[in-house]
């Protein structure tokens, strides 16, 4: 999560959105760490990347 949050911090929600797509997952995503994300500003559209990427058989991105 701490990468997560600091390359969205670093740079473009798209990259970071393309980083996740190419190589970010499967992430521990659970409710804490969905309010940790939003506490922290991470774009909505990034949080969504990350739990596709997390759940691969639910979600197909």
């Amino acid at each position: 999560m701490d990468d997560l949050i600091e390359a969205h911090a670093a740079t473009h929600r798209e990259a970071v959105r393309a980083w996740l797509m190419e190589d970010g997952g499967p992430l521990r995503i659970d409710a804490d760490a969905l309010i940790r994300l939003a506490d922290a500003g991470v774009d909505p559209a990034v949080i969504d990347v990350a739990i596709a990427v997390s759940f691969p058989d639910r979600f197909a991105v």
